[in-house]
C-alpha cells in the first residue's frame, strides 16, 4: 500500500475512520463537580460468580464521571473497590454502585 490510497491490485479503496466506541467521551459540564475524595464500592451481585477482573467496574465509574456523581475517577482523588457476591435464591442478578466522599 502506498500514501495516496491505492492498491495496485485493487484500485482505490476508503480511507477508514477511527472508531469511537474504545474512546473516552469529550470533557462536559457533567465532569464539573465537587472535588472531594471519594470512595466508589462496585458490588456485583450474580448467580454464577467470575474473575473479578471481568466485572468491568470502568465502564459503571465512567457512567458515574459522565453523569455528574463524581469530578474525577483519578487515582488521587477517587479509590474505587470491587466485588461480587452470589445472588440469593430469588434474588435478581445486579451492579450495586456506592459513592462515598
Amino acid at each position: 500500500m502506498n500514501g495516496n490510497n491505492q492498491d495496485h491490485r485493487q484500485g482505490t479503496f476508503a480511507k477508514l475512520e477511527c472508531s469511537s466506541r474504545n474512546e473516552s467521551l469529550g470533557k462536559g459540564e457533567a465532569e464539573e463537580g465537587n472535588p472531594a475524595r471519594a470512595l466508589i464500592r462496585v458490588t456485583s451481585v450474580r448467580t454464577r460468580l467470575i474473575d473479578e477482573d471481568n466485572l468491568c467496574e470502568k465502564y459503571h465509574v465512567d457512567a458515574c464521571r459522565y453523569a455528574g456523581l463524581l469530578h474525577s475517577d483519578d487515582p488521587g482523588q477517587t479509590q474505587i473497590k470491587v466485588s461480587q457476591r452470589k445472588a440469593k435464591k430469588g434474588e435478581p442478578e445486579e451492579v450495586i454502585i456506592e459513592i462515598t466522599r
